[in-house]
C-alpha cells in the first residue's frame, strides 16, 4: 500500500471515506450548502471529488491518530465544520 496515498493505511481511509460519503449524500439537497453548490455545478463527479478531498484532508489531519472511541465524534465535527465553511 502506498503510505503517501493512505497515510494511516487503507482501512482507515476506507472507513473515513464511507462516513464522509454518507454525510455528503445526506446533505446534497440542503440549499445554499457547499455540497449542493458542487452538485449543481459538477454533478455526481463533483461529489466524488469532494468525498475524496474531505477524506484525504481528515486522514492527514489525524495522521497516526490512535482512536479511543471518539472517531465518530471527531469526524462529525470535521464534517459540520466543512459544511459551514
Amino acid at each position: 500500500m502506498n503510505k503517501n496515498r493512505f497515510p494511516n493505511g487503507f482501512e482507515s481511509w476506507h472507513e473515513t471515506h464511507f462516513i464522509v460519503s454518507q454525510f455528503i449524500i445526506s446533505h446534497d439537497n440542503d440549499e445554499a450548502s457547499i455540497i449542493s453548490d458542487i452538485k449543481n455545478k459538477s454533478g455526481t463527479t463533483g461529489l466524488f471529488e469532494l468525498a475524496k478531498s474531505w477524506t484525504d484532508e481528515f486522514e492527514l489531519r489525524n495522521y497516526r491518530e490512535e482512536w479511543s472511541g471518539d472517531f465518530l465524534k471527531r469526524i462529525n465535527k470535521f464534517l459540520i465544520d466543512k459544511l459551514n465553511e
